[in-house]
């Protein structure tokens, strides 16, 4: 079984960069000369313990070059503050963004890394004033910070999930305007948008992130897909994901391959159509 691994170092992920942008991707590199797709996301579009992520099963079956421009642990606040992303998504004849979580932006009280999204940087006094039980010297993570913030008081963390959804918003219908074009929003997770069975109020990726505030992208978009994987799809393709024992229960979290299959599927039914 791929679990019994103690690695992942039998995927190539064939890391690469593109001369606009100092980010590093997932591989193969894809010719920009040619029309081709862009796909912004997170840790789900890099594929992490997967050998064919769906950018990769979307352009075979599309037969046309699909720039993975995923990264890790990633938000919106990666492509908005990376000017080479831009140029190349603003070059791209269809740009697909993965809908991540509200966590890892940059808000009035805290900011994050620029590129590593997930990682909580500084915050301000009002924020310091609100949660006067929080050493937030001692977090470094954004999820690690709203359970401490939640568990010290959870009227103002009220206050801070209101903030967080509202700088979403406003991240997103400024990026998707910058970027312009054909856009396909897709949201890919193991529930529905503004479901939240899990870890409550907190919740699983991506967080905070619920219809309405979908609904408020639609006029910058020319789609949406909404797909939500089913437990069994999950559980029946963990056998196909290469991982080491310790990684096992991250790669649990993960969607799987059959999962990003049907991901590919119902985007490329899509922009088949575009």
């Amino acid at each position: 079984m791929a679990f019994e691994r103690f690695g992942d170092d039998s995927i190539d992920y064939e890391t690469t960069q593109y001369d606009a942008s100092r980010l590093v991707f997932r591989g193969p590199a894809k010719s920009l000369d040619d029309p081709y797709i862009a796909i912004c996301g997170g840790t789900e579009t890099y594929g992490k313990f997967l050998e064919s992520p769906y950018p990769e099963t979307l352009s075979e079956m599309l037969n046309s070059p699909v720039a993975n421009f995923g990264v890790m642990n990633a938000g919106i606040d990666l492509v908005a503050c990376d000017e080479g992303l831009l140029a190349m998504c603003r070059a791209a004849s269809v740009t697909v963004i993965q809908i991540t979580g509200a966590q890892n932006i940059s808000n009035q009280f805290y900011n994050v890394h620029l590129r590593r999204n997930d990682r909580f940087l500084t915050w301000t006094a009002e924020l310091a004033q609100m949660f006067r039980g929080v050493d937030f010297s001692e977090i470094h993570f954004t999820r690690h910070l709203l359970h401490a913030l939640l568990a010290d008081n959870p009227g103002n963390f009220a206050i801070v999930k209101s903030e967080l959804q509202a700088a979403w918003v406003n991240r997103m219908k400024c990026t998707l305007k910058d970027i312009g074009g054909t856009i396909v929003l897709l949201w890919m997770a193991d529930h529905r948008p503004g479901e939240n069975p899990f870890d409550f109020p907190i919740g699983k990726d991506p967080v905070f992130v619920d219809m309405p505030m979908i609904e408020e992208l639609k006029p910058f978009v020319t789609d949406t897909v909404v797909f939500s994987a089913l437990p069994e799809e999950i559980q029946s393709g963990l056998d196909r994901m290469i991982f080491g024992q310790i990684e096992e229960p991250a790669a649990r979290e993960m969607l799987g391959p059959i999962a990003h299959e049907a991901v590919a599927s119902q985007l490329a039914k899509i922009l088949g159509g575009i």
